[in-house]
């Protein structure tokens, strides 16, 4: 019956009726009406809206951190490797050097030398020391020898 209703009232619209008066409304008084609107209801959404995406915004903020600070300490575990190759290098190459000290000081010890020129070079120990003081040589002058012949092994020495 509801149906009728409104097919009829919407007849009667058509045909040019005035709509039934369901009487005054409270307030109306012959003055003109402000527009009706809803006020609570769309800020209630905004909110929610609002907060959802500052909770988005906020999860992504927060992923995108966490994912900074693992590559930036991947970054820091790869420098430390690095750190830590350099030091064991640095500590091979330390004992190497300290290997190669010790062979030089042994090739260099006066026991070995004489030890390798009696052997290998045939040479023997000498009985005295002998110093050799060279005559002073003046300039301009050839130093005489016994060689020499204006002066014979007489007169050089």
């Amino acid at each position: 019956m509801t149906m009728v209703r409104t097919a009829s009232t919407a007849s009667e619209r058509r045909a040019g009726a005035a709509a039934p008066s369901r009487g005054p409304r409270p307030g109306s008084h012959g003055e003109a009406q402000a527009p009706l609107r809803l006020v609570g209801r769309p800020r209630k959404r905004r909110a929610r809206l609002s907060m959802g995406v500052l909770g988005t915004v906020t999860v992504v903020v927060v992923f995108f951190v966490l994912f900074g600070l693992a590559a930036f300490h991947i970054f820091l575990v790869q420098g430390q490797n690095r750190l830590d190759d350099l030091g064991r290098k640095r500590s091979g190459a330390e004992a190497e050097v300290m290997d190669l000290r010790y062979e030089v000081a042994v090739l260099e010890s006066p026991e070995r030398i004489v030890r390798e020129a009696e052997a290998e070079l045939g040479m023997v120990p000498g009985t005295g020391r002998e110093y050799l003081s060279p005559e002073p040589v003046r300039l301009g002058q050839e130093p005489v020898t016994e060689d020499d012949p204006v002066v014979g092994p007489a007169e050089a020495g």
